[in-house]
């Protein structure tokens, strides 16, 4: 049987330390792998017109991360990930879904929703003197 004093440690120790250091290197890495994936998502809402779309929702599809248009019809949406859907929307106009895939810019042009709304009937109720 051969000493392992003369080798300077056991063989199965020296592994079991190496694969420890690869373990917490790899684990290290991690967020570097997240965070690399997720963008900042810059862009101008505009209707058919060319004018700015004020207060338009750009919501990332099924979560609740999202921001409305500036008064430029300007926006900025930070952390996205790579993989998302954006949904811009108006009251009026048709709501647009754009794959971010590669984007880090857009302009999105809306256009009116041809669904015409129905006449609109608004009852206030409140308290009133008997003699008036």
């Amino acid at each position: 049987m051969k000493n392992s004093r003369k080798t300077g440690g056991h063989p199965s120790l020296i592994r079991a330390f190496l694969s420890k250091k690869m373990i917490i290197c790899f684990v290290a890495m991690i967020p570097i792998f997240v965070f690399s994936q997720m963008k900042t998502i810059t862009g101008s809402i505009v209707d058919s017109n060319g004018q700015p779309i004020i207060g338009a929702t750009v919501m990332v599809k099924g979560t609740s991360t999202g921001t409305v248009s500036d008064i430029d019809g300007n926006f900025v949406l930070g952390e996205v990930r790579e993989d998302a859907i954006l949904q811009i929307s108006y009251i009026g106009y048709a709501t647009q879904e754009i794959p971010v895939a590669g984007k880090t810019s857009l302009k999105v042009i809306l256009h009116e929703e041809a669904q015409a709304l129905e006449e609109l009937v608004v009852v206030g109720y409140g308290v009133q003197k008997k003699s008036d």
